[in-house]
């Protein structure tokens, strides 16, 4: 099996990052030559700007500019594929590879997904879920190609690229830098709303600009807690409420699938959730009726809104805990009055549907069973009767309950 051979260097944060193809190119033509040392033009065509000494235990690389030196290393992999795998890196605006054996791990789950789809394998890898410095991200090769990092949500753009030989006789190359509804009776159809999007990766949306406040008095020591790195190393902001600094594209990017503080979560837009796709159904009930039955205890003689979620089975996106894996859909039913309070509470919950909050891919806390749609935290009034024990009616504080919930979530 063929090896891919990766050169890398350290950062100032002590992370490995690989060289461009060229410049790993260039470095193994020089190491496999017996060289001591080679030079390379890194990110300027105006000569060579660095050196890269192998005597050294680990090998150096020294900048000619700043005599800074960092340690490198060589990263041998298995080849699996004709993939070179990248992501995005704001900061510098440029593909950044990553190193050989996370694009082997990588390569051999993006081929095991195409063989999936020629051989109709349902249950086949949709994506990977990889560790990187401590950290754990996904990809998931069913939507936009983006890695996804699982703690902070904090999203880059993935692609994929052909590996293409570099000619032996260019050995030192160049590099550049890289529901609404109307009142209904008994005998009306019931509303459906309509099905919810398929889910993409992103979670959270809609943030006022104006929350992001200039900020310039920064200092070698002060970090930006997203991307970890000295925030005098690009233009930084203020949050307008809790006064938390970060980069500006680094924020930008995290209230694009969380507007919230990373440090104190205090809210600056719009909540969305990790809602699967499904419907929710409404439909009146009039009191009195056969269907009606006895009617909503401690509610006599009143209608009942009668609310139906379904969600069918599916497989998981980069939002959800399993990228790839498939989840076992539910049918749920629950009860409201019709009168003032229920109808306020229903004109909330159908806020909370299309912001997709009410459910969740996850473990059921009453089976124990994991990968299911279950309920994300809102409660609902599963039975007529029973009290607050039997997830029914009545209940004195219910309302009051499921209006702060709904609230802590910004639907008001």
């Amino acid at each position: 099996m063929a090896m891919t051979i990766e050169w890398e260097w350290m950062t100032d944060d002590i992370r490995w990052k690989p060289y461009t193809a060229a410049c790993s190119a260039a470095i193994e033509a020089a190491y496999n030559a017996g060289e001591s040392s080679v030079n390379l033009c890194i990110q300027s065509t105006s000569g060579f700007t660095h050196s890269i000494t192998f005597k050294a235990q680990p090998p150096v690389q020294l900048s000619h500019g700043t005599k800074h030196s960092r340690p490198m290393r060589r990263q041998a992999a298995a080849d699996v594929g004709l993939g070179r795998w990248q992501w995005w890196e704001t900061q510098s605006q440029s593909w950044q590879s990553y190193d050989a054996a996370v694009t082997s791990r990588i390569e051999w789950a993006w081929n095991q997904c195409q063989n999936s789809l020629v051989q109709n394998q349902p249950d086949a890898p949709a994506g990977i879920v990889i560790s990187i410095h401590h950290h754990t991200f996904s990809i998931h090769f069913e939507a936009d190609a983006f890695q996804t990092n699982l703690s902070s949500h904090y999203r880059r753009k993935v692609r994929r690229r052909l590996n293409i030989p570099h000619p032996a006789a260019n050995p030192l190359p160049s590099v550049q830098g890289s529901a609404s509804t109307s009142q209904q009776t008994i005998s009306s159809p019931p509303v459906s709303y309509p099905e919810v999007p398929k889910p993409e990766p992103v979670l959270l949306s809609s943030y006022n600009p104006d929350d992001l406040v200039s900020y310039v008095e920064t200092s070698e020591e002060e970090e930006c807690s997203i991307c970890v790195s000295s925030l005098c190393q690009s233009d930084s902001v203020k949050l307008g409420k809790c006064m938390h600094t970060y980069h500006r594209d680094c924020i930008a990017q995290w209230f694009e699938t969380r507007p919230t503080c990373p440090e104190c979560s205090t809210s600056y837009g719009l909540i969305i959730g990790t809602q699967p796709p499904g419907t929710m159904t409404v439909q009146y009930i009039l009191a009195g009726t056969p269907e009606a039955g006895r009617g909503l205890e401690g509610f006599p003689d009143t209608d009942i809104i009668r609310i139906s979620y379904n969600f069918p089975n599916g497989i998981q996106s980069a939002e959800h805990p399993n990228p790839g894996k498939r989840y076992k859909g539910t049918r749920r039913v629950a009860f409201l009055p019709r009168n003032r309070e229920g109808e306020e509470v229903l004109t909330l919950l159908k806020t909370a549907w299309e912001r997709r909050l009410l459910f969740r891919v996850g473990t059921s806390v009453t089976t124990g069973q994991s990968d299911v749609v279950t309920w994300a935290g809102v409660h609902h009034k599963t039975s007529t009767w029973g009290g607050a024990t039997n997830f029914g009616y009545p209940d004195e504080t219910y309302f009051t309950r499921v209006k702060v919930e709904l609230e802590n979530l910004g639907v008001t």
